[in-house]
């Protein structure tokens, strides 16, 4: 089965949101403290924006080989930067941030490492690239199911906690101008 033009159309979108929001992370050393949580959240937005367009693909569940097939043929390499970002955030005083486990439950309030939080949205949307990156029909409607079942059942939440936390870093203090990063990308 081929992919339909519009679906396919959605799931580049995606990964081009997924290298934008990955390359931040992976580099983010590069980008000046007041710039980061603005690149932050602006990537973070695109991947919500771009995963709710993803195709709902009732007829693909990969078999039992097609997986082993797939996951096989990805590199499996953890590239760790989570000390570096770990620093970078709790130097700034940014790290820890309360969160709702059950937002409708005041009483199950817990804290969470932002650097942990966005090193696991990294983890499961680089997954989908590198199954993307094999440039298959199979591939492509692997990579586009996996994001959006990780989406519901994990990255999602991470993404809107972490959101919320730099959401507050970004605007804490109202008398300071928000930083403007310097951005060669075209905004859509």
């Amino acid at each position: 089965m081929t992919i339909e033009e519009a679906h396919l159309k959605a799931i580049h979108q995606f990964a081009a949101s997924a290298e934008t929001f990955c390359d931040l992370l992976r580099n983010h050393m590069d980008v000046p403290d007041e710039e980061f949580p603005t690149r932050c959240a602006k990537a973070m937005a695109a991947l919500y924006r771009d995963v709710l367009d993803l195709p709902y693909d009732e007829d693909f569940t990969p078999d039992e080989h097609g997986e082993a097939r797939i996951l096989t043929t990805i590199s499996l390499s953890k590239e760790y930067f989570g000390d570096s970002l770990y620093k970078r955030l709790d130097a700034q005083q940014h790290d820890l941030y309360w969160l709702y486990f059950d937002p409708y439950d005041s009483t199950s309030a817990l804290s969470f490492p932002l650097y942990m939080t966005l090193w696991e949205i990294y983890e499961n949307v680089r997954h989908g690239l590198e199954v993307y990156r094999l440039g298959t029909d199979f591939g492509l409607r692997y990579a586009s199911s996996y994001w959006q079942g990780m989406f519901i059942v994990h990255w999602g939440q991470h993404l809107t906690d972490g959101l919320r936390a730099i959401h507050e870093i970004m605007y804490q203090d109202f008398s300071k101008p928000r930083p403007q990063p310097e951005d060669d990308e075209e905004e859509e």
